[in-house]
């Protein structure tokens, strides 16, 4: 609930992200989006749609939110999620009534209202210039015509909101559950808020607002320094269902491929259990054409020219033929203005325990609008219903889409003497017209069995492959590992000055407009006074000739004149003793007017006090009020002498109500306004003649001061001293078990052959068809980490103002990455990979989030930037 650029997409979006990498399935229902995608742009995104004065526009917007929600209820109703945010302004009780009424038909559906109201009018500036700037509803408009349009529109909203009440009911006529976000978290209200997911949602936005500040992810440093893992401590992914081998000895798999000055690609990418960490990976292995690459995403090597064949060992040692690719072989006699699908890999392996193979199809050159393809299976030496499940059907990429997955489930053959079975997956029927299909439009899946033991290539290949000890992890920095430290110190040090001086620069920006604003409210008011100066010569000028005039009365001078009035009360024997009437003539002897205001308490009682309030008026000087209020007081001090208890009570003070009076007040107000706003311009522009002379020192300096960076370090000595080197005092330093990497419980020292051996295969399985909820006896599951490290996040990423570094491990990098970048992110996250000693920096803001990584180049340890800066939007996702 609220009205335009008040934050309401931004908090949506939050609580998605929030949601979801909780483990609560969430979706963001948005009533703007949808109506971009039915209406025209040109008419359903300007002002006047939204005008109340609109009744064919307003029904309209009534229909599309009503569709909307319609759709919302249908997904909560087929159980794809838990929860469901309707996106819209929702900015009348009607609405909010017709909402209620519809949800309380459905069985189990609670509701809660988040308002979001904002009364800093520096925040809602901001959140219009950050709409105008990203908002597709202003696509292509000019800046300013585009400001002054989302003002046009709020003000046609202004005009129907009606804020969230404590007296409104839900369709069981209960009081509504709602929560109120003043300023975004500045303030927060909340009512009748029950249930664990509700109560999460009020602390998160306890906790948020949109200062921007860097936040900065940071693997620690091997204790020596290195880039890349040791190669007796190296890692494989554990990766989605029918993952792949990863991350192997690469000299040792080019020494086995036979394959010299071939290009090999062994796909990275994982769940996390370091190089200290280890483990990355099982299942499937993929051949393709590419770089041959190691998890670490540092090593690489690739032979010059191209080959008319590849050869790619598989996981039992055969070797697969891949046929030569140009370097852009779809593509040749067409242009690049159709879509263009395929397989990202022809071959692919999995192991039959993994219970399911996922093979990747890619979307290339034009990305406009949705596209879509046919796939089946056919058999080949495995056979479905025996070896798999058949299936078919229509993979459909959404507009911006690039990437997509098909999965077929696989069946367990009791005792099967083969090694290995193949099925192909074939695509077909691209749509829409000009979508094309790749040359990659078959894949081949080989399905490896383990009935006789574990393959040997997978044997030898996961016995050198081991979980870290972590006796051996709870070492500190050696001096190569220092050296990558302070270089780490070196380049975050650089990094968050670099966001001071971004502050000062908004600072003097800000500074500037502030002088630009009250110069123009000086000039205003200038204008202002000289006109009401104006005003009363004029007004002066018709007195004296009224003067002149003959018949003219003190009525005349309410409407032109002085009109001075005053209100007295008066106590004492007010008839008996004749005191009112005595002050009446006091009163009319300077040609004032007077009305009681009620009627006079105990009046016409012989001998007893009684009280009147008089308004006195039409006096034309200042001067004559002040002596009839003298001269009342010292009518009734007299009496009192002889009759105790006579009083004249001045309720409201002399103040003049006429014209003239009027204007030479405001005269006053206007200069004593236009002194405030003279000290303001000087007080402005001195501050800003001093920020402009700062120095980088002196900038730094205060911003330290202002906002020091807060570093947060696990619990294992390699993070801890890392972090303590970085910023010394100029820091605030905090460690924490929160940030500790994953638990690997009774693993530690195991390699995965003796695992595989010695625990089962169900505790290899696990990874195979679930990484994320896969838990190693006695040890800790990505989940797990994930709500380790709720309180954390929500506690002190969310509540920080100010820049902050985690320096921590590759796992809860991992998860950590997951929160910010949410359905943004184009892999899983435990595929993500970090290198060791390199850094993601994150910069939230309204709409997204800005990204930029850095790394160290192995041979020398100069500094690699990531050169493309990573916005990331939430707009109609």
């Amino acid at each position: 609930v609220g009205l335009p650029a008040r934050g309401k997409s931004y908090i949506s979006h939050r609580l998605v992200n929030y949601l979801n990498w909780f483990g609560v399935r969430c979706k963001l229902f948005n009533v703007g989006a949808y109506r971009r995608k039915q209406l025209a742009e040109d008419k359903a995104s300007r002002a006047d749609f939204f005008s109340t004065q609109n009744k064919d526009a307003a029904q309209k917007r009534e229909e599309l939110a009503a569709q909307v929600f319609e759709q919302l209820l249908e997904w909560l109703r087929n159980g794809k999620g838990n929860v469901a945010i309707f996106d819209a302004t929702n900015t009348t009780r009607e609405r909010r009534k017709s909402v209620l009424l519809r949800a309380a038909k459905e069985a189990g559906v609670e509701m809660v209202f988040v308002e979001s109201i904002c009364t800093d009018e520096k925040v809602v500036e901001a959140n219009l210039a950050e709409k105008v700037r990203l908002s597709p509803d202003f696509k292509g408009m000019d800046f300013h015509t585009a400001v002054k349009d989302l003002k046009t529109r709020i003000k046609n909203y202004e005009a129907i909101y009606e804020t969230v009440e404590d007296d409104e009911l839900n369709g069981k006529g209960e009081v509504i559950s709602f929560i109120k976000v003043i300023n975004l978290s500045s303030k927060v209200i909340a009512n009748n808020i029950h249930g664990r997911v509700a109560r999460c949602v009020l602390t998160f936005l306890m906790n948020l607002h949109i200062v921007q500040r860097p936040i900065f992810l940071v693997r620690a440093p091997d204790a020596n320094g290195l880039m890349v893992e040791d190669r007796d401590v190296e890692r494989i992914g554990l990766t989605m269902p029918g993952g792949v081998v990863k991350g192997r000895d690469i000299e040792k798999l080019q020494d086995e491929s036979g394959a010299h000055g071939e290009q090999l690609n062994v796909d990275s990418g994982a769940y996390s259990l370091e190089a200290d960490e280890t483990v990355r990976g099982l299942g499937l292995l993929r051949g393709s054409s590419g770089s041959l690459e190691g998890s670490s995403g540092s090593l690489h090597k690739q032979s010059s020219g191209s080959l008319e064949h590849e050869a790619i060992p598989d996981a039992v040692g055969k070797r697969i033929s891949v046929g030569h690719v140009p370097s852009h072989p779809d593509m040749s006699g067409m242009g690049q203005t159709q879509a263009m699908v395929m397989f990202e890999e022809e071959k692919s392996a999995v192991l039959e325990l993994a219970g399911e193979v996922s093979v990747s199809l890619v979307r290339k050159y034009n990305m406009t609008g949705s596209v879509s393809v046919h796939y089946q299976t056919v058999d080949g030496s495995a056979q479905a219903g025996e070896h798999y499940q058949h299936a078919s059907g229509v993979v459909t990429f959404a507009e911006g889409q690039s990437r997509a997955d098909i999965r077929v489930t696989l069946q367990e053959v009791q005792n099967c003497t083969v090694p290995e079975e193949s099925f192909y997956i074939v695509l077909s029927g691209a749509q829409p017209a000009g979508t094309v299909l790749g040359k990659k439009r078959q894949c081949t899946v080989t399905i490896l069995t383990d009935d006789s033991g574990l393959p040997e290539r997978l044997r030898r290949d996961w016995s050198r492959l081991r979980f870290p000890d972590v006796t051996k992890l709870s070492t500190g920095l050696h001096e190569g590992g220092k050296a990558m430290a302070d270089r780490l110190s070196h380049l975050l040090t650089e990094q968050v000055q670099e966001h001071y001086m971004a502050l000062h620069r908004q600072r003097v920006d800000k500074l500037r407009i502030a002088v630009d604003l009250a110069e123009a409210k000086l000039l205003a008011l200038e204008e202002e006074l000289q006109a009401t100066a104006l005003r009363q010569t004029a007004v002066e000028e018709a007195m004296r000739l009224q003067d002149r005039m003959i018949g003219s009365s003190p009525e005349d001078h309410v409407f032109k004149g002085n009109n001075f009035t005053s209100t007295l009360r008066l106590t004492g024997h007010l008839y008996n003793r004749h005191l009112l009437e005595k002050a009446l003539d006091i009163i009319e002897s300077k040609d004032g007017r007077v009305r009681s205001v009620g009627e006079p308490t105990m009046g016409g009682c012989s001998g007893v006090k009684s009280s009147i309030v008089l308004q006195v008026h039409c006096v034309r000087e200042k001067a004559d009020m002040k002596d009839i209020i003298q001269r009342i007081r010292l009518l009734f001090e007299e009496d009192s002498k002889e009759a105790a208890g006579s009083a004249v009570e001045v309720m409201e003070g002399t103040k003049d109500v006429g014209e003239l009076g009027k204007l030479k007040a405001q005269i006053e107000d206007t200069k004593a306004k236009r002194r405030e706003l003279e000290e303001d311009v000087a007080n402005a522009k001195n501050a800003l003649t001093e920020a402009e002379n700062m120095s980088e020192k002196e900038v730094t300096e205060l911003a330290q001061c202002q906002y020091p960076t807060h570093v947060f370090t696990s619990t294992l000595p390699i993070c801890h001293e890392t972090g303590s080197r970085l910023f010394g005092k100029d820091g605030v330093l905090e460690e924490t078990s929160s940030l500790n990497m994953v638990d690997i419980g009774a693993c530690h020292g195991m390699s995965l052959t003796e695992i595989y051996e010695s625990m089962g295969k169900e505790n290899v399985r696990q990874f195979l068809v679930s990484p994320y909820n896969a838990r190693l006896p006695g040890g800790e599951s990505l989940k797990d980490v994930v709500h380790r490290l709720e309180p954390f996040v929500v506690d002190h990423i969310e509540r920080q103002r100010c820049p902050t570094v985690v320096v921590s491990h590759l796992s809860t990098l991992q998860v950590l990455y997951q929160y910010f970048v949410g359905a943004t992110s184009k892999l899983p996250f435990w595929k993500l990979d970090i290198p060791r000693g390199s850094v993601i920096q994150l910069v939230p803001h309204l709409f997204g989030f800005e990204e930029r990584r850095f790394s160290f180049r192995p041979d020398s340890g100069a500094r690699k930037v990531d050169a493309a800066v990573h916005m990331a939007s939430h707009w109609d996702q």
